[in-house]
């Protein structure tokens, strides 16, 4: 799809898309290899998702992952069009040193 952007909001730019976004979702994944996703909370409307997320697992160096993240999912036409990423950058850093 034209136009899909993904952007983790911790200071990098927007990857803009398929491709790029693949690529940036292996590079967190790299970050934290078992990386376990559980839903806080969901809510949707006609044109949007808000989700609430906890992330935990272990990082590439050995150190336990528990961070909060908050997705902002626009929809257009049924489709995913843009999500914005809003990650707990204290305890992210935190748990990557």
């Amino acid at each position: 799809m034209k136009g899909l952007v993904f952007h983790l909001h911790s200071g990098q730019e927007p990857a803009r898309g398929r491709a790029a976004i693949r690529e940036a979702a292996a590079g967190t994944f790299a970050l934290v290899p078992d990386l376990t996703v559980h839903l806080v909370s969901l809510r949707v409307g006609e044109d949007f998702w808000v989700v609430q997320w906890q992330l935990t697992g272990t990082s590439a160096t050995g150190n336990p992952v528990c961070v909060d993240l908050a997705d902002y999912v626009l929809v257009e036409n049924g489709a995913v069009k843009e999500k914005h990423s809003y990650v707990d950058g204290v305890a992210m850093q935190a748990a990557l040193g």
